[in-house]
C-alpha cells in the first residue's frame, strides 16, 4: 500500500489533453479541434466521447457551480461543436492561448452520463473519472483511498492501491514518515531541516510554485500615507534580510525572487534582481524622505506564517520603522484582505501564484481578483488583457515583461520571494518526479518504488 500525505485530502487527477490524441488551433484562434483518444473509459465503465467533453466545459460555465475560472471561460468561449465521436471543436470569442495552462491544471473532463443518473450531489462524494487510479473510499477531511486501473491507456502505477490521509500537526506526519505508516507527506519549516539530517528519509523540493509578496495598501488609495514615498517603500526593502529569513524559516524552501513570473514561464526576465539587505542606505533614505526615528504601523499575517510576519518586524526595527503585528487566522485574514478596507497597513500575501503556469496571463490570473488585497488599476487590467491576447510567444513575452515592471514599478506589491514545496520521502519510494512549480503533487502513477 502506497500512503501519502497533504495537510488538506483533495483528489488530484491527470489533466485531461493526455486524453486528446491531437490539437489543432485555427486561425487566429478562432477555434481549437481536438482529436481524442479512443478507446478511453471511465471508472464506471463509460466510454469518453467528444459528448463528455462537451458536457464538462459547459457545466463549468453553470454560475450555481462557481468554479473559480468561470469568468475566463466564459469571456473567451463562445461555444463548443461535437463534429464526431471523437472529434469536438472549441468555438472562441476571442485569442485563448492560456487554455492549455488554465484547463489541464483545473478543468476535468467529467462522465456525462453518469453525473445526468445521480446527480452533482452524489458525484461529489463518489466521483468517476478517466486517470490510473479510481476512487474506493472517502471520509471528508480524513483520508481517501484509491485503487489503481488495470492496462490504463496513459501508464498503470506500479502499486496496487493509494491511501492519503489527513494530518494536520507536522510533527505528527514527520513521525508517520520517520516510521514508515506514510511513504510521503506535505512539510515546511523545521521539518525540512529533520528530513534532511536524517540518512532514511530525504527532501524533494518543487520549485518557484506561487511567489510571497507583501502589499503595500495605502498606495492604491487616494489618502496620503507614508507609503506613497518611493524612497520608504525602497527603506523598507533594502531594512528585509532575504537570505537571512529564507536560511533560517524556508530551510532551502524558497529564493529571493523579484520577477511576478517565475522562470520557467513565457517572458521571465533573468536580470530583475531582488534588492540587497542594506539597513545603513534603508535609514538613510527613511531621513531624506523626512522619518529619521522612523514610524509606526500595522502587519497583518495569518498563523503559518506568523514567523516570517516577527522576522519582518525585526528586521525593519533595526532601521526605526516599527510593525505593529497582527496574526489572525486564514479566515479572519482572508475576510480582512477581501474587504479592501484595509489601510496604513502592510499584509503578507500569496501571490502571485504561478503553479508551474507557462502562459504569463495565468501567472497573472489570480492577482486580478480580490485576493491581491486592493482595488485592481486600470493599468493592470489594460495589461492583463493584452497578455491574454497575445499569440506568438513573442507577444507573450513583451506582454509579460511589461505588465511585471508595472507591477514592480507601482510600488503596491513588493515580491519577497519565490516558494517551493516540499515533500519529504520515506524510505520506500526509489523515485519520483513532480511537476515543477505545482504546489499540490500529483501524476502519482509515475512513482517507483524500492523491489523487496
Amino acid at each position: 500500500m502506497l500512503v501519502a500525505k497533504q495537510p488538506q485530502a483533495t483528489l488530484s487527477l491527470k489533466g485531461w489533453f493526455c486524453l486528446a490524441k491531437s490539437w489543432k488551433v485555427g486561425p487566429n484562434w478562432t477555434y481549437i479541434d481536438f482529436t481524442l483518444q479512443e478507446g478511453v473509459k471511465f471508472h464506471n465503465g463509460e466510454d469518453f466521447t467528444a459528448e463528455d467533453v462537451k458536457f464538462s466545459l459547459e457545466r463549468y460555465l453553470r454560475k450555481d457551480l462557481m468554479w473559480v475560472y468561470r469568468g475566463t471561460l466564459e469571456r473567451k468561449l463562445d461555444r463548443v461543436e461535437i463534429v464526431d465521436d471523437y472529434h469536438v471543436r472549441l468555438h472562441c470569442k476571442e485569442p485563448f492561448p492560456e487554455f492549455f495552462d488554465l484547463t489541464s491544471r483545473f478543468l476535468r473532463m467529467l462522465p456525462k452520463d453518469y453525473i445526468k443518473k445521480v446527480g452533482d450531489k452524489k458525484f461529489a462524494y463518489q466521483p468517476v473519472g478517466t486517470g490510473p487510479c479510481k476512487l474506493t473510499g472517502y471520509e471528508h477531511e480524513q483520508r481517501i483511498e484509491l485503487e489503481t486501473v488495470g492496462n490504463h491507456y496513459r501508464k498503470t502505477p506500479d502499486f496496487k492501491t493509494y491511501l492519503q490521509v489527513t494530518a494536520t500537526d507536522p510533527a505528527t506526519r514527520f513521525a508517520m514518515l520517520k516510521t514508515g505508516e506514510i511513504d510521503m507527506g506535505a512539510f515546511g519549516g523545521i521539518q525540512v531541516k529533520q528530513l534532511q539530517d536524517d540518512p532514511k528519509l530525504r527532501v524533494i523540493m518543487i520549485p518557484q510554485c506561487f511567489g510571497r509578496s507583501l502589499v503595500m495598501v495605502d498606495v492604491a488609495y487616494p489618502e496620503p500615507s507614508v507609503w506613497k514615498d518611493a524612497r520608504v517603500r525602497k527603506a523598507a526593502s533594502l531594512a528585509i534580510d532575504r537570505e537571512g529569513i529564507i536560511k533560517n524559516l524556508a530551510y532551502g524552501g524558497a529564493e529571493r525572487w523579484a520577477d511576478f513570473l517565475p522562470s520557467y514561464c513565457i517572458g521571465h526576465d533573468p536580470s530583475v534582481k531582488p534588492d540587497p539587505y542594506d539597513p545603513e542606505r534603508a535609514k538613510k533614505l527613511l531621513a531624506e524622505a523626512g522619518y529619521p526615528n522612523g514610524f509606526e504601523f500595522e502587519l497583518l499575517t495569518y498563523t503559518p506564517v506568523k514567523q516570517l510576519g516577527a522576522a519582518l518586524a525585526a528586521n525593519w526595527k533595526d532601521v526605526g520603522i516599527r510593525a505593529k503585528m497582527s496574526v489572525v487566522d486564514i479566515g479572519d485574514w482572508a475576510r480582512r484582505v477581501c474587504s479592501q478596507k484595509e489601510r496604513n497597513k502592510v499584509i503578507v500575501i500569496v501571490s502571485p501564484w504561478w503553479s508551474g503556469g507557462i502562459e504569463p496571463a495565468v501567472s497573472f490570473l489570480d492577482m486580478q481578483t480580490e485576493w491581491c488585497g486592493v482595488p485592481i488599476p486600470d493599468w493592470f487590467r489594460e495589461g492583463y488583457n493584452k497578455t491574454t491576447r497575445a499569440i506568438t510567444d513573442k507577444e507573450k513575452a513583451e506582454t509579460g515583461r511589461e505588465l511585471s515592471r508595472l507591477l514592480r514599478e507601482s510600488g503596491i506589491w513588493m515580491l519577497l520571494s519565490s516558494v517551493s514545496s516540499p515533500l519529504g520521502i520515506g524510505s520506500r519510494v526509489e523515485s519520483y518526479e513532480p511537476v515543477v512549480g505545482n504546489y499540490h503533487p500529483f501524476r502519482f502513477e509515475y512513482i517507483k518504488l524500492k523491489k523487496k
